[in-house]
């Protein structure tokens, strides 16, 4: 299938981002509990990482937890940290078995210890590997990114003639990475949500009905498809 869609459409993208969402009303419309639908979005992660490596997508971001998902119910919260520790550590073999390199966005300071650990544990595992990197975005946003950004000028004291878009994109939390050539997020709604402001100057956006849970291959082959049909003029003038 890989070749079909190379020849079909041979402008891939290098880099796609996803905002999950729709875990919640997944499960509610099924008459399950949010940690459900929370158990089934990871098992969409594993489709979307697969479909990577299968079509060669090289870098493959995952906004997993804002730094305003702090806000919900302390029991959800509490679930979702464990779940991602338990999965980081069900995953790791995966991850090593074909070469996927692990990168966390976002600050560790809220995380818990065992998160924390988790994360360094297979982000250390997995440094050496090329096949595909995975940022998972953990207590991300944007804006704190922004001010990171601006704090870790100010103490190089970097002078202002100094400064330029190269200066800032080595501050970023995202720093050697190339910027995502689409944002797609699922469940329909139509926002960026504070996910990568400054990355998606030039990124298309795509807007899914699908929910989180529901995301497989097909999902995956739909958004190289659009991908490959969209001019990107990044803000020149085609004549």
């Amino acid at each position: 299938m890989m070749s079909d869609l190379s020849t079909d459409y041979p402008n891939l993208p290098k880099h796609l981002a996803f905002i999950m969402d729709g875990n919640g009303r997944w499960a509610k419309e099924r008459g399950l509990s949010r940690t459900m639908g929370h158990r089934r979005g990871v098992r969409a992660v594993k489709n979307i990482v697969k479909a990577a490596l299968k079509y060669k997508i090289p870098y493959l971001t995952l906004y997993a937890f804002s730094t305003e998902n702090f806000n919900r119910p302390p029991a959800e919260v509490s679930f979702l940290m464990k779940l991602c520790t338990r999965s980081m550590g069900k995953y790791k073999k995966f991850f090593i078995k074909n070469g996927i390199k692990f990168l966390m966005i976002g600050s560790v300071d809220r995380l818990p210890k065992e998160l924390q650990l988790a994360i360094g544990d297979l982000r250390d595992a997995t440094e050496t590997f090329s096949e595909l990197t995975l940022i998972v975005a953990i207590n991300y946003g944007a804006r704190a990114e922004i001010i990171d950004a601006i704090r870790g000028i100010v103490r190089k004291k970097i002078p202002e003639s100094g400064i330029t878009w190269e200066t800032v994109a080595d501050h970023l939390h995202t720093r050697g990475l190339p910027d995502p050539d689409m944002i797609i997020r699922t469940s329909g709604e139509k926002r960026l949500s504070n996910f990568l402001l400054l990355q998606a100057a030039y990124a298309e956006l795509h807007f899914l009905d699908t929910y989180w849970p529901d995301v497989d291959e097909k999902t995956f082959i739909e958004v190289l498809r659009e991908y490959a049909r969209r001019n990107r003029r990044m803000g020149i003038v085609q004549r």
